[in-house]
């Protein structure tokens, strides 16, 4: 009896940690489908043929509110503007760390 209890006890957290890992997902595919369709291609990028991969970490708070703790590019005019961009953002998903790779290519 006692290791029925264990075995159900067990599958009772294996449950909750697929469904908990489900829910992530779901929520970074939905931040991420916003973050495309709302990021604007920075200034600096219009001008010239460029491409460029920068790499945002970012947190979400209790209001939705992104807070950008960091942004992987040497220019300081794509940090501003991107950090711009993601303080107008809101976002439905739950609290927490997030990071992103932004893909940038002009013609």
């Amino acid at each position: 009896m006692k290791t029925l209890r264990i075995l159900t006890l067990a599958a009772a957290i294996l449950t909750t940690a697929v469904a908990a890992n489900a829910k992530e997902k779901s929520d970074s595919l939905d931040i991420s489908k916003q973050i495309q369709s709302t990021i604007q291609v920075p200034e600096k990028f219009l001008n010239d043929d460029a491409q460029s991969r920068v790499l945002v970490v970012f947190s979400i708070d209790e209001y939705g509110k992104a807070i950008v703790h960091e942004i992987g590019s040497n220019d300081e005019a794509v940090r501003n503007d991107l950090s711009a961009q993601f303080a107008e953002m809101s976002f439905n998903a739950a609290a927490g760390m997030y990071s992103i790779w932004l893909n940038f290519k002009t013609l």
